[in-house]
């Protein structure tokens, strides 16, 4: 086998160890983005009861569409399930938590479930930006419609646009 050929090998081999990361990159940042939309949910609709904070009426945040009561929340999300629920809503002695301390929990893992987002996204564009390379590499007589060759231009602008 010629040196060219294992070079390719070698490369192709690369680009298909990145795309799987990229595919498991991109699982990940649903998984952290699922999180932070049920949360905020479920923060919004515990906001929503103002001064009507009895434990009841948190409960009935867990209510389906049809006015019937599920198990604390199992219509609301596919990842804040019952026992996520009533982690929320119980301290450790099974004692009902009021909706300002809830809320506040939700607010830390909203940040938290954030934090992740952020670099979950990072890690996934930093795996685009090397795949796009290693693709350039491999075929670097990429052109455009006009076969006029395609470069790939980025700009860092600072807090102000410049």
């Amino acid at each position: 086998m010629a040196e060219h050929e294992i070079n390719l090998k070698i490369t192709e081999d690369s680009r298909l160890r990145l795309e799987e990361n990229i595919a498991k990159l991109r699982a990940s940042l649903r998984h952290w983005q699922q999180w932070e939309i049920e949360y905020e949910g479920m923060r919004e609709e515990l906001a929503a009861l103002g001064e009507d904070n009895r434990h009841e009426s948190m409960l009935a945040v867990g209510r389906d569409n049809n006015d019937s009561q599920v198990a604390l929340g199992d219509s609301q999300g596919d990842l804040l399930n019952a026992e996520e629920r009533g982690q929320l809503l119980y301290d450790n002695k099974g004692n009902n938590r009021s909706a300002p301390d809830v809320i506040g929990l939700l607010l830390r893992r909203i940040d938290y479930v954030q934090q992740n987002v952020k670099s979950a996204t990072s890690l996934l564009n930093a795996a685009e930006d090397k795949l796009t390379s290693s693709t350039m590499v491999v075929q670097p007589d990429i052109r455009s419609e006009e076969s006029l060759p395609i470069t790939e231009i980025l700009e860092e602008l600072d807090e102000e646009g410049n």
